[in-house]
């Protein structure tokens, strides 16, 4: 149950009320909770799959697993190189809505030719086993650097920021929003090129969800999810550049913009909460470049960067100072 003070600021918000709130909460542990108790069985079903052949490709190791499924290295006996093998969870794997999604999510990375995102090579469905297999990346994602080094140095992580909005404008182009941005989902590889990662509950405009109408959850993770997207409004490429925002918040401060003893209590202050100024948590973030996150973190998605373009003229700029500066050191 949520403490005295959080249910006061829930019962304040005009927005939702804490029924709905309520509702939001279960949405995100829904989940969580599923995996916690089929964990094991799961774990299981992915061991079972070592050794296995799918088609050209044979499961090598287990790498982890996510909401929709487990992640193998795999061998590619075909073409002789690495892959990664993304099995659908055997607990999903009987439902159409995830098969559907699964299936979906193959098809929005079979259309984005990139060099920032992981490239996919072919779906199949060995034995009732739905899998695709992808370009294996081997690295570290944000999330690792940010707990390594607290924060990225303005030059750095300036670079990678830059690198992930060109490469979501160009999945922009494409009608496509990534709906789940985060520093877990942005993997540097061993050779130092970024790749955005994990397209699962990615959509495509205009085309309809898998799931029957009024059945979707909604998606993201608590700490970098648009305000839009708990409260159920229009969903589009400015939800991206929020969680894009609220990513970079946590790069350049080490601290994601709102923290929480639980989902709800985030959720609360996406919706309601003034954003502390970069500055306040890491006095060497510049405040150009704290203004520049505090736009595209503006509550309402009108008066946040319409697109991506906007952003990147601001960071190109700002860079360019970075680099003036430390040539008259």
């Amino acid at each position: 149950q949520p403490s005295q003070t959080v249910e006061k600021e829930i019962e304040k918000t005009v927005l939702l009320s804490l029924e709905e709130i309520s509702e939001l909460e279960e949405s995100f542990l829904a989940a969580s909770t599923l995996r916690q108790r089929e964990e094991s069985y799961e774990l299981r079903f992915y061991q079972s799959l070592i050794g296995k052949q799918l088609g050209n490709y044979r499961a090598v190791c287990f790498l982890g697993a996510g909401s929709m499924g487990g992640v193998f290295r795999g061998w590619d006996s075909a073409l002789e190189r690495e892959v990664a093998l993304k099995v659908i969870s055997y607990e999903l794997s009987s439902q159409e809505s995830f098969r559907a999604m699964f299936i979906k999510e193959a098809r929005i990375i079979s259309q984005l030719d990139h060099p920032n995102i992981a490239h996919i090579y072919s779906i199949g469905d060995i034995d009732g086993i739905l899998f695709f297999a992808m370009e294996l990346i081997v690295g570290e994602t944000l999330a690792d650097l940010i707990k390594k080094h607290g924060n990225l140095n303005t030059l750095r992580g300036l670079d990678y920021f830059l690198t992930v909005c060109e490469t979501l404008d160009f999945v922009w182009q494409k009608n496509i929003i990534h709906r789940d941005i985060k520093p877990a989902n942005i993997v540097i590889n061993n050779k130092g090129v970024l790749k955005i990662v994990d397209f699962g509950v990615a959509q495509k405009i205009g085309v309809p969800s898998p799931f029957r109408e009024g059945s979707e959850k909604i998606v993201g993770s608590p700490f970098y999810i648009s305000p839009e997207v708990i409260s159920g409004g229009k969903v589009d490429h400015r939800s991206d550049i929020y969680s894009l925002g609220a990513t970079f918040y946590h790069v350049f401060t080490g601290h994601p913009p709102f923290e929480g003893n639980d989902p709800k209590e985030i959720l609360l202050q996406h919706l309601n909460r003034k954003l502390q100024p970069l500055k306040e948590k890491n006095p060497k973030v510049s405040s150009f470049l704290s203004g520049i996150i505090e736009k595209m973190m503006a509550k309402d998605p009108s008066e946040r960067y319409q697109s991506y373009r906007e952003i990147i003229q601001d960071l190109k700029y700002f860079r360019s100072l970075v680099i003036q500066a430390k040539k008259k050191k």
